[in-house]
C-alpha cells in the first residue's frame, strides 16, 4: 500500500517515502514509474501502482547510495502542487489558499519558501492562466462553461444538465467513472453542504465498492432534498448509465433518499450508516437533556454506545437487546434514588413483594423494581395458623394464597426471601380497639426489617464490619426452602435470622466479597424470561450475560471506606451451576472475574419441557476455593411453555383435580388467534365439601402493568355446585390460568374445570365517535366459531375536563427537609382548579397523564385536595387508585400538589388538565342498524345476528346529540365513557369487548334560549365550570330551554333569589371568623 504521504501531480510525478519517482509508461490497468535520479546515478528502483486507486503494486530493485532523500525538497514540491490544484479548480481566495497550506507544512520546509507576495502573486497568475470561470450567482445561467465540461481536453465529464429553472441539477463522471458505476454492485451514497456553490443545496456523491475499494463515481449538484429530486436524480444517471443496478446500498436515514431507491430499485438491499446513526443518537441526546449526563456518567456513556452497537448483533436479537438496554438506561427517578441510597450511602431497603397473587409476575414495587433492594414475601406456619387465626387444624409451612410471586418482567424474580405475613398487632385508637388481626406482605416486610435490625445490632456489639451486599447475601444464603415450595413465591426461602448472623461472623475476616455485590444482566434485563410460544417452539441464540461487580465505597462506616488497591486486588474464579438442576440451559463451568466486568453466551433449550408449565433455575457462581460462601450471585432463568388448546371447539379441560389446603395449579394456555373473550367454569364435585377457591388469570404484554390484562375472583364454591366466570384475553399471547385453595380452606375437594374461547372482533378497537359526525361504521367478525351478534353499549361515565386557573398556578420552593441526597431541593407545582355542581354528587378525579404511574413516574408525587368554597377540606386522593367524593351543590376547588427536584419539568406541566368523573345515569342508547340506507331512514335498526368464523359483518352506529346530555353551562371537554359488547351471551355480555368515547360539540343556540342563556352567563362566575352529573338534573333555566311555561322574568327572579341565597352562605364563615 502507498503511505498517506504519497500523491500524484499533474506534471506526472509520485512521491513515496521520501523519494521522487517520474512516469516511464501507462497501460490500462498499471502505470509504471522510476526514480527522478536514474540518468543522473543510474538508479534502477521502479515502482508499479492501480491507475484506479494509486495504491502501490510492486517494488522492484533498490535506491543507490547516491540516490538521497530530500523531504524538504519534496515537501516544497508538494506544496507547490497543492497550491496549484487549489488555484485552479476552486474559487477560493488566494489569502485562504496559502494560509491552508502554510498550516500543513513544518516550519523546515516553510522556511525556504520564497517571499508571501511572491507566493501570491504566483497563485494569482495560474489562476489566470488557467482561465478558471467565475462561480455563477442566478440559477438559470445558460450552460456549464466548456472548460468544465471537458477538463483538461482528454474526456466528457459533464454528463446531464437539466436546464436553466429552479430545479435545476447537474450530474457529473468520467469515462472511467461511469465504467465502475455499471460493474460495481455495492454503493455508498451521501451529501455534502460545505463545498457547495450557493446556488445549490448539496453536493450529492455516489461511491462505489470496486476491486476492495471505494470510489466515487456520479457528483450531483442539486437544489432540493426531498423525493421528487432524487427521483430525477436517478432517472438521468439511468439515461447514461443503463446498465447501473446497485445490489446493495449504504445511505444514511434520510426516508426521502430511502423511499426513491426502494421504488426504483426494488431488490436492493439498503443498509444504514454506522457513522450517522451515531450522529442521530447524539443529536437525540442532546435534544432531551442528556447530553451532561452523557459527559459525566460513564455508566451511562457505555450504555448508549451499546445503543448503537445494536446494529451488529443478528436481527432476532435486536429487540432483546434494547428491551435490556431500556431498562438499564431508562429506570424511573425513584429507581435511581433506590439505588443510590442503597449503593452510595449503604442503608439497607426492605420492601413488601404485594399481594397480587397467587398468578405469577405480580410481584409489586419497589421491592421488584431494584435488584439492591430486599423483597419480602409472606407465609404463614402452624403456630401462627392455632395462635392468631383460629383454625381447628394446622398444615405445614406456607405461603399466603394472595403473597405476589415472581418473575418480574425483565426476568429478575422480585422476591428475595419470605418472612411471617400477619401479626396480631396494636391499632390508632381511632378503630376503637386495643389490637387486631393484620395480614400481607405489609406485615412481613416490618418483621424482616425488625430481624435485619437485631442482626446489625450483634454485628455492632461484636465490631463486625457490614454492608448491605454481605447482609443481603447472608439472608439468602441461609434461608430455609419448605418442601414442595417453589422459588416463585417465597425466594431463596424462609428467613433464618440466626443462621444469617453465624454467616457473617464465619466469613468476616476472610471473605473479599463483603464489599461487593455482582449485578448481573441479560436477556430482557435483570434474568431471562421466556413467556410466549414463539419463544419456546426452538433453542435459542446464544444470550449475552454481563458480570460486573459493584463495590460500596462510600459511607461514613469505616468498613466501607475502600481505596483502589482494593478494586485492584479483587479477583475470583467462579464455578457456574444451575440450581436446581437444568439439562435444558447450556453455560459455561468456569468465569475469571476481577474489577471489570466480564461477558458469556448461554443458550436455551425449551423444546424438550413439558408444555403447560412454568420452569425455572438459577445460574448461580460459586468461588472455587471458598464453597462455604454460597452462592456469590444467582441470575434467574424461567421459562413458561403454553399449551395449545383444541381446535375443534378451541377448548381445553382439566379433569379430576383435587385440590388439598392452599394447593395451586397453574396452567399456561397460548391464546388462539383472534380469541378476546374466554369462558371459566368451575365444577365441584365433592360431595359434602365446600370449597374458598381464587381464581386468577393474568397475560402480560410488554411495558404494561400485569394489572391491565388481570381477573381474579375469590369465591366460595359449594359442594355439587358450579361457578363460571367471563374474562377478556389478549390473542396469540401466553394466559396463566392460576386456580388456587385457599391457604385456610380446610379438607381436600375433587373438581373439574375448563376454559372456552371466543372472538368478537372489531374494527375499529377503540371507537370514537363525534356529535358533528352522525354515524360510525363498525366492522364485527368472528374467527374461530359461529356467534350470535348483538350490540350493546354501555355508558359509565360522563366526563368533564378541568383547566387549571392561570392566576392561583404557581411553583414554589419546599423546607429544608425536602431535600434528596447530595442537597437536591424539590419543588412544588400547586394547580388550581374550579368548578361548580348544580345538583349533589358523587366525582371521582382523575389525572390521564399520572394515571396509574407510582414508582415509574418521573415526578415523585402528584396528589390533590378537594375543597368547598368556605376552604372546608373535603377528601384528597393520588392518581394510582379511584377516589371518589360525596359533593352537595355549590362550588368546589381541586388543588393538584406535583413535586419534583427540577423546576423545568414542572414549568412543562403548568397547564395539566384533570377529569371529573359522574356515573352516568338516563343517558339514552345508541341505535344500530344493518345498512347505512336504514340509517337515513331510520329503517331496519340491527338487533341480532349469527356471523360465521371469517366473514366480517358490517354495522352502522348513530351518535347522540348535544340536548341528550345533562345539562351543562358548556360542552367544551365533555365526553362520555363506557364500553361495548357484541355477543347475544348473557355471560359474554358482562365482558366489556372495547372501550367507546363520545365527545361533544357546543350546540347552536336558539332565539328562544338566548335570553335565558346570556341571563346564566351573566350570573354564574366565569372561573367555575358548571358541572351537571345527572340527565334528571333541572333548574328554571333548563325548563324555559325545554319548552315550559314558565315566563322569562319568573326565571330572572328565581336566579338572582337563587344567587343571593349562596351569597349569604359564603359570607356565614367570614363573620365567624
Amino acid at each position: 500500500m502507498a503511505e498517506s504521504s504519497s500523491s500524484r501531480n499533474l506534471s506526472m510525478n509520485l512521491v513515496d517515502d521520501g523519494y521522487s519517482y517520474v512516469r516511464d509508461r501507462q497501460t490500462d490497468l498499471k502505470t509504471y514509474w522510476r526514480c527522478e535520479k536514474h540518468k543522473r546515478f543510474n538508479c534502477h528502483y521502479r515502482l508499479h501502482t492501480c491507475n484506479l486507486t494509486n495504491d502501490i503494486l510492486e517494488r522492484k530493485g533498490t535506491h543507490v547510495s547516491n540516490c538521497n532523500r530530500d523531504t524538504t525538497k519534496l515537501l516544497l514540491r508538494k506544496f507547490d502542487e497543492k497550491l496549484n490544484e487549489r488555484a485552479t479548480s476552486t474559487q477560493e481566495t488566494t489569502d485562504t489558499i496559502l494560509c491552508q497550506r502554510l498550516t500543513s507544512i513544518p516550519d523546515t520546509v516553510r522556511a525556504r519558501l520564497p517571499a508571501l507576495d511572491h507566493v501570491k502573486r504566483k497563485i494569482r497568475k495560474r489562476r489566470q492562466n488557467h482561465h478558471l470561470p467565475s462561480v455563477p450567482n442566478n440559477i438559470d445561467f445558460p450552460s456549464v462553461p466548456p472548460v468544465l465540461q471537458v477538463p483538461n481536453k482528454r474526456f466528457f465529464f459533464l454528463r446531464s444538465d437539466s436546464g436553466p429553472g429552479p430545479d435545476r441539477l447537474l450530474i457529473f463522471s468520467s469515462p472511467e467513472q461511469l465504467s465502475v458505476l455499471e460493474t460495481a454492485t455495492d454503493f455508498l451514497v451521501d451529501g455534502t453542504f460545505e463545498v457547495v456553490p450557493e446556488i445549490f443545496y448539496q453536493l450529492y456523491v455516489i461511491h462505489a465498492v470496486y476491486r476492495g475499494h471505494v470510489i466515487p463515481v456520479v457528483f450531483a449538484l442539486l437544489r432540493r432534498k426531498n423525493a421528487v429530486t432524487y427521483q430525477r436524480l436517478i432517472n438521468h444517471i439511468i439515461e447514461f448509465a443503463p446498465l447501473w443496478y446497485p445490489e446493495s446500498i449504504l445511505l444514511d436515514y434520510e426516508k426521502a433518499a430511502k423511499n426513491v431507491f426502494e421504488t426504483g430499485f426494488p431488490h436492493v438491499t439498503l443498509s444504514g450508516c454506522y457513522f450517522h446513526l451515531r450522529q442521530s443518537v447524539h443529536r437525540q441526546l442532546q435534544t432531551r437533556g442528556f447530553q451532561h449526563r452523557y459527559e459525566n456518567d460513564l455508566d451511562f456513556a457505555h450504555g448508549i454506545h451499546k445503543i448503537v452497537a445494536l446494529c451488529f448483533i443478528h436481527p432476532d436479537n435486536v429487540i432483546d437487546g434494547f428491551s435490556r438496554l431500556s431498562i438499564e438506561l431508562d429506570p424511573s427517578r425513584l429507581q435511581e434514588l433506590f439505588n443510590e441510597v442503597v449503593e452510595k450511602h449503604g442503608i439497607l431497603f426492605v420492601s413488601s413483594a404485594g399481594n397480587n397473587g397467587p398468578a405469577l409476575s405480580t410481584v409489586g414495587a419497589p421491592g421488584s423494581t431494584c435488584t439492591s433492594l430486599i423483597g419480602v414475601g409472606g407465609y404463614v406456619t402452624p403456630e401462627m395458623q392455632l395462635a392468631e387465626f383460629a383454625l381447628r387444624e394446622t398444615t405445614p409451612v406456607s405461603p399466603f394464597t394472595w403473597t405476589s410471586r415472581g418473575p418480574c418482567s425483565d426476568g429478575w424474580m422480585g422476591v428475595c426471601i419470605s418472612a411471617p405475613g400477619a401479626a396480631i398487632t396494636s391499632v390508632p385508637q381511632f378503630n376503637l380497639c386495643q389490637r387486631q388481626l393484620m395480614n400481607g406482605t405489609s406485615m412481613a416486610s416490618p418483621n424482616a426489617a425488625g430481624c435485619i435490625a437485631l442482626l446489625l445490632s450483634a454485628l455492632k456489639a461484636e465490631n463486625i464490619p457490614y454492608t448491605p451486599a454481605l447482609i443481603r447475601r447472608a439472608l439468602m444464603n441461609t434461608a430455609c426452602k419448605p418442601n414442595d415450595s417453589d422459588e416463585f413465591s417465597i425466594g431463596a426461602g424462609l428467613l433464618q435470622i440466626h443462621k444469617a448472623y453465624d454467616y457473617i461472623v464465619t466469613i468476616s475476616s476472610e471473605s473479599p466479597y463483603n464489599n461487593v455485590l455482582f449485578d448481573c444482566t441479560g436477556g430482557a434485563g435483570r434474568g431471562i424470561y421466556l413467556r410466549e410460544k414463539e419463544e419456546t417452539i426452538t433453542m435459542t441464540p446464544d444470550i449475552r450475560i454481563t458480570i460486573r461487580p459493584k463495590f460500596f465505597t462510600k459511607q461514613k462506616c469505616s468498613a466501607m471506606q475502600l481505596n483502589q488497591e482494593c478494586k485492584i486486588r479483587f479477583g475470583c474464579h467462579l464455578s457456574l451451576q444451575c440450581e436446581p438442576q437444568a439439562t435444558w440451559v447450556h453455560h459455561a463451568k468456569y468465569l475469571d472475574v476481577s474489577n471489570i466486568e466480564r461477558t458469556m453466551d448461554i443458550r436455551l433449550d425449551p423444546t424438550q419441557l413439558t408444555e403447560g408449565q412454568a420452569h425455572y433455575t438459577e445460574l448461580q457462581g460459586y468461588d472455587i476455593e471458598k464453597l462455604q460462601l454460597g452462592p456469590l450471585f444467582r441470575f434467574p432463568i424461567t421459562v413458561v411453555k403454553p399449551m395449545s388448546v383444541r381446535q375443534k371447539d378451541y377448548a381445553v379441560e382439566f379433569n379430576q383435580q383435587s385440590f388439598k389446603v392452599g394447593q395451586i395449579r397453574r396452567h399456561f394456555i397460548h391464546v388462539p388467534q383472534g380469541a378476546n373473550i374466554a369462558i371459566f367454569k368451575f365444577i365441584n364435585h365433592s360431595q359434602d365439601i365446600s370449597a374458598v377457591m381464587n381464581f386468577h388469570f393474568i397475560s402480560l404484554e410488554p411495558k404494561k402493568s400485569f394489572r391491565l390484562n388481570e381477573y381474579e375472583k375469590m369465591v366460595r364454591v359449594n359442594a355439587q355446585s358450579t361457578y363460571e366466570c367471563v374474562f377478556k384475553v389478549q390473542e396469540s399471547r401466553t394466559l396463566e390460568a392460576c386456580v388456587a385453595r385457599w391457604w385456610s380452606s380446610l379438607s381436600t375437594i375433587d373438581s373439574t374445570y375448563s376454559l372456552k374461547f371466543h372472538s368478537f372482533n372489531v374494527s375499529p378497537s377503540t371507537i370514537h365517535l363525534s356529535s358533528t359526525q352522525g354515524y360510525e361504521r363498525l366492522d364485527v367478525q368472528t374467527r374461530l366459531q359461529l356467534e350470535d351478534i348483538q350490540p350493546t353499549v354501555t355508558w359509565k361515565y360522563f366526563v368533564q375536563s378541568l383547566r387549571p386557573t392561570a392566576s392561583d398556578t404557581k411553583i414554589q420552593c419546599l423546607s429544608h427537609r425536602d431535600l434528596l441526597p447530595g442537597g437536591k431541593q424539590i419543588y412544588e407545582l400547586l394547580l388550581t382548579y374550579n368548578f361548580n355542581l348544580t345538583k349533589a354528587s358523587e366525582i371521582q378525579p382523575k389525572c390521564p397523564y399520572f394515571h396509574e404511574l407510582l414508582y415509574d413516574s418521573e415526578y415523585e408525587a402528584a396528589l390533590w385536595m378537594c375543597f368547598d368554597s368556605n376552604k372546608q377540606y373535603l377528601g384528597a386522593g393520588d392518581v394510582i387508585k379511584d377516589y371518589t367524593l360525596k359533593l352537595e351543590k355549590g362550588d368546589y376547588i381541586i388543588r393538584m400538589h406535583i413535586r419534583h427536584d427540577k423546576v423545568d419539568l414542572l414549568e412543562k406541566v403548568k397547564d395539566l388538565s384533570i377529569h371529573l368523573q359522574h356515573k352516568a345515569n338516563g343517558i339514552p342508547a345508541l341505535e344500530f342498524y344493518q345498512t347505512l340506507d336504514g340509517l337515513h331512514t331510520q329503517k331496519k335498526k340491527f338487533t341480532s345476528s349469527k356471523i360465521h368464523p371469517g366473514v366480517i359483518c358490517p354495522i352502522f352506529v348513530t351518535t347522540l346529540t348535544e340536548d341528550k346530555l345533562p345539562k351543562v353551562s358548556s360542552t367544551t371537554g365533555v365526553f362520555l365513557k363506557g364500553t361495548i359488547s357484541f355477543s347475544k351471551d348473557e355471560r359474554i355480555k358482562k365482558a366489556d369487548i372495547c372501550s367507546i368515547y363520545h365527545y361533544f360539540n357546543e350546540p347552536a343556540s336558539s332565539s328562544s334560549t338566548s335570553s335565558g342563556s346570556s341571563n346564566a352567563k351573566k350570573s354564574s362566575n366565569p372561573k367555575k365550570t358548571s358541572v351537571l352529573p345527572s340527565i334528571s338534573t333541572t333548574t328554571t333555566t333548563t325548563a324555559t330551554t325545554d319548552g315550559s311555561n314558565d315566563s322569562p322574568s319568573t326565571s330572572k327572579d328565581q336566579l338572582f333569589q337563587e344567587a343571593l341565597r349562596d351569597f349569604k352562605i359564603s359570607w356565614i364563615s367570614k363573620y365567624i371568623s
